[in-house]
């Protein structure tokens, strides 16, 4: 009999590795119960074998009695030994260990309705201009970002149930350990370009955007950008009525964190500032003065130099052509980040769950996917005039320097 080669481990332990799937545990368990059952066989043959020989010399009956009560006990023995642990099946050892995700099993309605995506390639050419070398994580980084797309796709208990359906061998905690570290190094990577990414409020940038929005709008000219106000929903702060007052938004009833975007034509999220931050000193410096370069914002700030708006409701000029084109393209924009069932936010329930304070990966998120589809809902309501970089402009390391 060839002895198996292998691991020998405890069942309990094999059990709980997320490894193996339950078809392959169940069969390591099967071939050590006969592995166990040809033990006890073999045991007892050669005993036997030992036993009649000893009688035919003229051993005495009682000394060939207790030798096989001895070998009961032996064999009985390597069954209980045998019922506590299990050969371990093979693995194969690749960098961060064992892959956990069958990519291939996928079908394109599981890739959709559980991360999001068109499928595969479009995961692979995510993962493959991210700047994480495998190794970064526990786990190598196109699996971690899968996980990163199913938490925010489905939030909470929904995206670790979607995972164990499509047979992704990863614990619940796991999960969680996976995804929290991947957007900690997501944020920190791109904090900078998010908060101010200049390579897109350069005067040709400028130019293509001022094209775009008089493309759609003949009669709004200069306006080359909008800001659309967000905010991250927060317990009622502790603190004096002032305190408490200046994270409270009466508009939407609740007391938020307030983050400020900046969107183009073409759908991309060129600064993400907040809390309690702006860049409008900034953008001073950038556009020379006499140049016919405006944000288009709603009433939280004054007009100037660099802002226009639409007329704020109940005044005399709020019906005019001019407000009301402006409180269009305003709305439009906010679809960037979700507004009616638009936008990187209706696409990813996951960021709406205030407990987990996920704002800062929405444009992060909403550039990346814009990048790569080449098209999302401000695009399209500007016509697609305005061009859209490719994913690898968009992530090179140009960026770096652009803050």
């Amino acid at each position: 009999m060839v002895r198996p080669h292998g691991k020998v481990v405890l069942r309990e332990q094999l059990k709980k590795d997320k490894r193996f799937t339950a078809s392959q545990r169940r069969a390591a368990f099967a071939q050590t119960d006969r592995y166990a059952l040809e033990c006890r066989a073999f045991i007892m043959a050669v005993g036997r074998r030992r036993v009649e020989a000893d009688a035919r010399r003229g051993v005495p009956w009682p000394v060939c009695a207790a030798m096989l009560r001895h070998l009961w006990v032996q064999q009985e023995v390597a069954r209980r030994l045998l019922s506590l642990v299990v050969l371990q099946p093979p693995c194969r050892v690749v960098l961060n260990g064992q892959p956990h995700v069958p990519f291939d099993s996928f079908s394109t309605s599981e890739w959709q309705d559980n991360f999001g995506l068109t499928g595969l390639d479009q995961l692979d050419r995510l993962a493959a201009v991210l700047p994480f070398e495998d190794g970064h994580f526990i786990v190598p980084t196109r699996e971690a970002l899968l996980a990163f797309f199913a938490v925010f796709h489905r939030p909470g208990r929904q995206s670790v149930e979607g995972l164990q359906r499509l047979r992704v061998s990863w614990s619940a905690s796991k999960i969680s350990i996976v995804v929290r570290s991947f957007s900690k190094e997501l944020v920190q990577t791109f904090h900078s370009r998010i908060l101010f990414d200049k390579r897109y409020f350069t005067r040709s940038w400028r130019q293509l955007a001022k094209i775009a929005v008089a493309r759609k709008f003949s009669d709004l000219e200069g306006i080359f950008a909008v800001i659309h106000r967000t905010g991250q929903s927060i317990a009622r702060a502790s603190g004096d009525t002032d305190v408490q007052q200046s994270l409270y938004s009466s508009i939407d009833s609740r007391h938020e964190l307030r983050y400020q975007a900046i969107v183009t034509p073409n759908g991309l999220i060129t600064s993400f500032y907040g809390p309690f931050e702006g860049l409008l000193a900034r953008l001073e410096s950038m556009i020379p003065v006499g140049e016919n370069c405006k944000l288009l914002d709603d009433q939280a700030y004054e007009e100037s130099r660099l802002l226009t708006k639409p007329r704020q409701r109940g005044t005399a000029h709020d019906d005019d052509a001019a407000s009301r084109m402006l409180g269009r393209a305003r709305i439009a924009c906010e679809r960037a980040i979700g507004a009616n069932d638009h936008g990187v936010e209706s696409r990813f329930e996951g960021l709406h769950q205030p407990q987990y304070m996920r704002v800062q990966q929405r444009p992060v998120l909403s550039n990346m996917l814009l990048c790569d589809e080449h098209t999302n809902p401000v695009h399209n309501y500007f016509d697609r005039v305005m061009p859209v970089p490719t994913l690898a402009e968009y992530m090179s390391a140009e960026a770096s320097s652009s803050s």
